[in-house]
């Protein structure tokens, strides 16, 4: 009887996993689809003068440039 019990739980144990892990592969295959069209989407549309001919990004060749209110610096002053 022993034998039987195990075939059972074993059985019903097999199809859960094989039914969770279908339901987490087909969220999973959502989230990347979302998140792939989303990278894509971005990479063409968002400034594109920031990339080279092969699609990457210019990163010596982009100049910085960082403006500060002189109202907005505060100055510590020791009394």
């Amino acid at each position: 009887m022993g034998n039987l019990e195990f075939i059972y739980i074993s059985f019903f144990l097999t199809i859960g996993t094989f039914i969770v892990g279908f339901m987490g592969g087909w969220f999973a295959n959502n989230l990347f689809d979302a998140w792939y069209d989303k990278a894509g989407y971005a990479k063409h549309i968002l400034h594109p003068e920031m990339y080279d001919e092969d699609g990457e990004i210019l990163r010596d060749e982009l100049t910085y440039l960082t403006l500060l209110d002189e109202d907005d610096i505060l100055e510590d002053e020791d009394d």
